[in-house]
């Protein structure tokens, strides 16, 4: 009998799932294609169609290349995809194919740690996410990074869960990627790739060690050094911003780093900027912070670990950002000109805070109704119904007016 309970229940749910993924799906879809070339071009988009076309050989895309803030891999991309057509459809269709490959990456890892219903409210959430349906739309750099950050947590998940060799080379691969797409990245990139080599370490199977020691020192020696190089090293100097950094720092920059997390989350998704909005994205930046920490502290010495480290990768990549931010080593725009945290340069955080928002809410939930209520299930799905409608009630509107991005 009891056999049969579990298959029913098995069926039901993949049923469930599947109507979840479908209907998941087209909205996600929709939201990435609608009015997609409402605006024409304007000025950076211009100049990555321009400089995509260039001739690779001759080297004239790379001395154009190394003018900007940017690595290489978008352009080398684009140029072969710009050689089937190079109207304005056909160049932002590109991120739009990167985001599916986004979509279903979040999807599955939120799955894999929580459970279908949460990876189809995290679908729900990117969807909903003004910066990220902004950024899809807009012909750059900024989805290609979002794409490869997306599958590095992806198959971190999988290397954790797995214990595969073959996830843990795709991780650092995808890593990689992420930094030659965009230097942003590397809040990501550094914090993942360093916690992951003390997790092997930890584990003290000496051939693991060995063999991810080796991977990256190929990484180190093969990717990341011939990119500072060749482009880092001749940008920076190009554009001279390390010669005007400052540093100012008190007693209210230490403050504002409690609450500066939920205020970047507030771009994120378009929240109107005024007092009332800041003083809750400032208290939601604390409770962002104190239940991360429960969590890391709850599970890192568990089966569940893997929660914690991307919780912790995120503390991690947030602390980084905020003090170059602060300190005027990253997102400058130009020399004595910085874009802050509430530019396209916190693009990086998009994949990880959406799978972090759904860790948190589940944890919260279990913690304050599953140890109080009976029917859990029936909890479970008025919580999503209730996160879902709020979601789009509140963020498509915005999102749907589209925008001018031409000069």
């Amino acid at each position: 009998m009891k056999n049969k309970t579990s298959i029913s229940d098995l069926i039901n749910n993949n049923k469930a799932e599947a109507i979840l993924i479908v209907l998941g799906s087209i909205f996600y879809i929709f939201m990435m294609c609608f009015r997609l070339t409402h605006s024409p071009l304007w000025f950076d988009e211009y100049i990555e169609h321009q400089i995509s076309q260039m001739s690779i050989k001759s080297g004239e895309m790379y001395q154009n290349i190394i003018v900007t803030f940017q690595p290489p891999l978008y352009n080398f991309v684009m140029h072969f995809w710009l050689r089937i057509a190079t109207n304005v459809l056909w160049f932002r269709l590109f991120n739009v194919l990167l985001g599916l490959v986004v979509g279903v990456c979040i999807y599955l890892t939120v799955k894999r740690l929580i459970g279908y219903k949460p990876a189809f409210f995290a679908l729900v959430l990117l969807s909903c996410c003004y910066q990220y349906i902004y950024c899809v739309q807009e012909c750059s750099e900024y989805q290609l990074m979002v794409m490869f950050i997306s599958l590095t947590i992806y198959f971190y998940v999988r290397t954790i869960q797995d214990n595969s060799q073959i996830c843990a080379f795709l991780f650092v691969l995808f890593a990689v990627c992420a930094m030659y797409s965009q230097y942003g990245a590397m809040f990501m990139v550094i914090p993942f790739l360093t916690l992951f080599y003390f997790q092997v370490l930890f584990g003290k199977n000496k051939k693991n060690i060995l063999l991810l020691t080796i991977l990256y020192g190929i990484a180190a020696f093969g990717a990341a050094l011939p990119l500072y190089l060749l482009y880092a090293s001749h940008q920076l100097i190009e554009n001279a911003i390390a010669e005007h950094t400052t540093i100012h720092f008190g007693l209210s920059q230490f403050t504002s780093l409690f609450t500066e997390a939920g205020r970047i989350l507030g771009y994120l998704f378009n929240i109107p900027v005024n007092t009332f909005t800041q003083i809750v994205l400032g208290a939601l930046s604390v409770l962002y912070i104190i239940s991360s920490i429960y969590i890391i502290r709850k599970y890192f010495k568990t089966d569940e670990n893997v929660k914690a480290s991307l919780l912790l990768v995120l503390l991690f990549g947030y602390v980084l950002h905020y003090f170059l931010v602060i300190f005027q080593v990253y997102a400058m725009v130009h020399p004595g000109q910085s874009g802050g945290f509430y530019a396209r340069y916190s693009y990086f955080y998009i994949p990880l805070v959406i799978v972090s928002m759904c860790i948190i809410t589940i944890e919260i939930k279990r913690t304050l109704i599953d140890n109080k209520r009976k029917n859990v299930r029936t909890a479970n799905t008025v919580i999503l119904a209730i996160f879902v409608v709020m979601a789009v009630l509140l963020f498509i509107p915005n999102i749907t007016k589209n925008w001018h991005k031409a000069y």
